[in-house]
C-alpha cells in the first residue's frame, strides 16, 4: 500500500509551495499533527491499514508560510474506497463527472464525451445530460472501456468501482494517476471535493444476483423480456432496470435504480417473479 500525503501552501492567493511525500507503515501519531481530525475521523490504529483517498481543505502553519493549505491522503489498494473532506463516499462516477465537466469547461474534452460502462449510477447520465456532455456505455471491465476509447479517440472513461482511465496517460485504470488528476482539479479550481461532486447524485441502487437453468435463455424469454420492457416504461425518466450476465459468475445480475429503494426493490422483484414464472428460476443469492 502507499500513502500519499501532499500539503499545499497558499500565501496571498498565490501556491508558494507543494510538499509531498510516499510512505508506508504510517502510525496515526507520525502525521496527526498535519490533520489529526481527518485521522481520527476514521478510528483506526493505523493508516496504512486504510482503503480510502481523504482530501480536506485546513489551516496549515508552517516554519516559513502560514496560510491555508491542502492536505490530500490516499491509500491504495484493487478498489479503495473514496471519501470527500465530509465522510462522503466518492465513486468512479463521480470522478468521471468532476474530470468531465472540468475539461468540458476548459473546451479539452474531446468529443464532448465520456466512456462509462453498463454499471454506472442513473445519476451520473442525468448530470452529464444536465451538462451537454455524451456519453457512451460499454461492458463492464477497463478492458471494454480502453476499447471504446481508443476506437473512437476518446481520453476519459472508467467504472463506478473507480477503475478511472486517462487515456493519454495509462491504457488502464490507476489510483495514483487519479488521484494526481483529482488534486489539480481541486487546485486550479480551489474547491474542494465535495463542492466538486456535488452535480452527481447517485440513485439508490438494488442488485440482485440470480442463478438460473441457461443465462442466454432466461435473457431471451418472451416473459422476461416483457417484465424489462414494462419496467422501463414504468421508470420512464425516473429510473431504469439492467439485466444482464456475470462475466465472473455463473449467474444473472438483475438492477434498478430509481428514485427509493423500494421501487427499485419492486422493478428488480418484477424481473424475478418473470424469470420463476418462465420456469428458468433456480436461486436468487444472498
Amino acid at each position: 500500500m502507499i500513502i500519499i500525503l501532499v500539503i499545499r501552501i497558499i500565501k496571498n492567493d498565490k501556491t508558494i509551495d507543494i510538499r509531498q511525500s510516499a510512505c508506508g507503515n504510517v502510525s496515526i501519531t507520525g502525521i496527526a499533527d498535519i490533520n489529526s481530525a481527518a485521522i481520527n475521523y476514521y478510528d483506526t490504529s493505523s493508516i496504512s491499514n486504510l482503503m480510502f483517498s481523504y482530501y480536506s481543505s485546513t489551516d496549515v502553519v508552517d516554519d516559513e508560510y502560514t496560510g491555508t493549505g491542502y492536505i490530500t491522503i490516499h491509500a491504495f489498494d484493487n478498489n479503495g474506497a473514496k471519501f470527500d473532506e465530509k465522510g462522503n463516499l466518492i465513486t468512479g462516477d463521480h470522478i468521471l463527472y468532476i474530470y468531465g465537466k472540468y475539461m468540458k469547461k476548459r473546451e479539452k474534452l474531446v468529443n464532448n464525451t465520456v466512456v462509462t460502462t453498463v454499471m454506472s449510477n442513473f445519476g451520473l447520465y442525468k448530470a452529464f445530460d444536465k451538462l451537454g456532455i455524451d456519453y457512451a456505455k460499454t461492458a463492464v471491465g477497463d478492458k471494454y472501456v480502453y476499447e471504446n476509447m481508443k476506437v473512437y479517440d476518446h481520453l476519459i472513461g472508467g467504472e463506478q468501482s473507480g477503475h478511472i482511465i486517462f487515456r493519454k496517460h495509462a491504457r488502464t485504470g490507476d489510483g495514483l494517476i487519479t488521484a494526481i488528476m483529482v488534486m489539480s482539479v481541486m487546485i486550479d479550481t480551489q474547491l474542494p471535493l465535495s463542492t466538486l461532486a456535488e452535480g452527481c447524485k447517485s440513485y439508490p441502487q438494488v442488485l440482485k444476483n440470480v442463478v438460473v437453468d441457461d443465462k442466454d435463455e432466461t435473457m431471451s424469454d418472451q416473459k422476461v423480456m416483457d417484465a424489462v420492457s414494462r419496467c422501463t416504461e414504468a421508470l420512464g425518466d425516473s429510473g431504469r432496470v439492467l439485466l444482464r450476465k456475470s462475466g465472473t459468475e455463473p449467474v444473472l445480475r438483475v438492477m434498478s435504480e430509481a428514485g427509493t429503494v423500494e421501487e427499485c426493490e419492486k422493478y428488480v422483484n418484477a424481473i424475478i417473479q418473470a424469470m420463476k414464472d418462465s420456469g428458468h428460476l433456480q436461486e436468487v443469492k444472498k
